[in-house]
């Protein structure tokens, strides 16, 4: 086969999962760059993070289509995401690429534990009183709306928090080159209370953001192959918009069991090469 058929097949795949699950797809390119083909994790980094700007921003647009995205939050998130991107990417240029292998398996484990060993988070929309609502130093956001489909989803949380975490994520997500989604989707659903198909969308609109500014900066240092990028991006789009197409579909706790299993894998694969 064609090596930009096969890019281009791989990124219909990213794409795809990456959408269904509003991850991204970063945690599969990064390590199919440097395992196929010798990438070092900066060159891996950059090139995985120009790819998922173009997943993000075709699957955004089918999750913006059906009105699933929670744009309040989503563009807070975003921009709290930004000063933590710079921090991510001068680190990586400080380590070696060794070092990075064992540090993004124990990454990819610890996300997979999170999300395995969370059997009783809430999965789906939760209805919340006003009545309810504690009153806190941060006032908490509330959200009610209907998708276009005419689901209805009520929910609230601490949206300082959640501007903090996003701080971190921008650091995580331009480190590793993963974009973000694996933090902010099982932490919008674990600790915010977000229904897990509003958790998939918002973190796919917010990847838009991060990768963005990411791979502007990978850009500017020669650190993206531009030809692997386009080929994988062009799948990636097609897929994006699949996966966000059918996510609605899925339950929410299936798309987090599903991640959780190819984390393992993949954590194994990245710390055994190592050695």
């Amino acid at each position: 086969m064609p090596n930009e058929l096969f890019m281009i097949l791989f990124g219909l795949v990213v794409g795809f999962y990456g959408t269904l699950a509003g991850i991204g797809g970063g945690f599969l390119i990064v390590p199919f760059l440097m395992n196929l083909y010798g990438f070092s994790h900066t060159l891996a980094v950059g090139t995985s993070l120009a790819v998922i700007f173009a997943n993000s921003l075709s699957g955004s647009a089918s999750y913006l289509y059906q009105k699933r995205v929670d744009l309040e939050a989503g563009i807070k998130f975003a921009l709290a995401t930004i000063p933590g991107v710079f921090i991510g990417v001068k680190i990586n240029h400080q380590i070696d690429t060794g070092f990075f292998r064992i540090i993004f398996g124990v990454f990819l484990l610890l996300i997979a534990g999170l999300i395995l060993f969370k059997k009783t988070a809430l999965m789906n929309a939760k209805t919340v009183n006003a009545s309810e609502r504690i009153a806190g130093r941060w006032p908490r956001a509330y959200r009610k709306f209907i998708d276009r489909h005419g689901v209805e989803f009520e929910y609230e949380y601490n949206e300082l928090h959640g501007i903090i975490l996003s701080f971190f994520v921008g650091i995580i997500a331009s480190l590793f080159g993963i974009g973000g989604g694996i933090m902010h989707v099982p932490a919008m659903i674990f600790i915010f209370s977000f229904p897990a198909h509003i958790a998939t969308a918002t973190s796919h609109f917010i990847l838009c953001v991060t990768a963005l500014t990411s791979a502007i900066l990978y850009g500017t240092g020669n650190s993206i192959d531009w030809g692997m990028a386009l080929w994988m991006a062009g799948g990636a789009i097609v897929g994006a918009q699949i996966g966000g197409t059918v996510s609605r579909r899925f339950r929410g706790i299936f798309i987090l069991r599903l991640i959780s299993v190819l984390l393992v894998f993949l954590a194994i694969q990245m710390i055994f090469k190592f050695f």
